[in-house]
């Protein structure tokens, strides 16, 4: 059964600022029409293929010579791959360094899309077979079953494919303003896309909050403009500090375990 999902996600923060503010729940109708140009195009969720579709492989944890090697055997096998620090939307298998994962970008999107996220000796076994092999036999679990850490990936994944392939943040239209510096806004952007979010807004003035479902906002960004944010919470706008997409992919997707909101709203003092 699939807990966690956009409109619960949405309803529950809010009732808890209602709760902390003393507000009223949010009108759930619409009093104005949308701003296009203020809004990103919407994104094509990324599907995982089919044994018929191209595999594109993405490498995290490999020095330069050992990704070079892997993406040499790859294209014998008439695969493609994209190197670098930043997720590419286009990818379909995230092939990681080991079972202890480092928690970056490219890895919270593979969570995000229901990406497969596989050792290295999928690649070299594949290579002596001369064809693709059966990806479920190389996830991390099975590396080391009883790790928490390892079973992350197999779950998000396998939750989406139950959901009929809806990514983990599928139609969420959000706010996301956070810092621009080192990059941490577009890392933050690719992994909300990566789970269908389409980010409406990235920086003030916010003309139409009618259908916005959550902020993302930090706190240096909220102090800058104080009225600014005290409108998206008059809004009754959920506002949360980024950190929630990390644990919501990694700790809540997929389980039943009930969410401890309450550390994730944003707050000014």
């Amino acid at each position: 059964q699939i807990v966690f999902h956009k409109d619960n996600c949405k309803a529950e923060i809010q009732k808890l600022i209602a709760e902390i503010n003393g507000t009223a729940p949010p009108n759930t109708e619409a009093d104005h029409k949308s701003t296009p140009s203020q809004r990103s195009e919407e994104v094509v969720p990324i599907i995982p293929p089919t044994d018929s579709q191209e595999r594109v492989f993405l490498f995290s944890g490999f020095s330069l010579t050992q990704g070079q090697e892997l993406c040499a055997e790859i294209e014998k096998l008439g695969g493609s791959f994209h190197m670098g620090r930043d997720f590419h939307a286009g990818a379909t298998h995230l092939i990681v360094n080991g079972s202890s994962i480092c928690r970056s970008e490219k890895y919270l999107a593979a969570l995000a899309c229901g990406m497969w996220v596989l050792q290295p000796n999928y690649v070299t076994d594949s290579t002596a077979s001369g064809n693709f092999l059966d990806e479920a036999e190389y996830e991390l679990m099975k590396i080391a079953p009883d790790s928490p850490d390892s079973m992350i990936s197999s779950r998000c994944r396998m939750t989406i494919q139950a959901n009929d392939g809806r990514p983990a943040f599928h139609e969420w239209k959000v706010i996301l303003w956070i810092s621009k510096a080192k990059g941490r806004f577009n890392s933050y952007k690719r992994i909300l896309e990566a789970g269908g979010a389409i980010v409406v807004y990235s920086q003030p003035p916010f003309h139409d909050l009618s259908d916005v479902d959550l902020a993302i906002v930090d706190k240096p960004s909220a102090l800058e403009a104080p009225d600014v944010f005290k409108s998206l919470e008059d809004a009754n706008i959920s506002c949360v500090i980024p950190e929630f997409l990390v644990d919501y992919l990694v700790r809540y997707f997929g389980t039943e375990e009930p969410v401890d909101y309450s550390q994730y709203i944003t707050r000014l003092d």
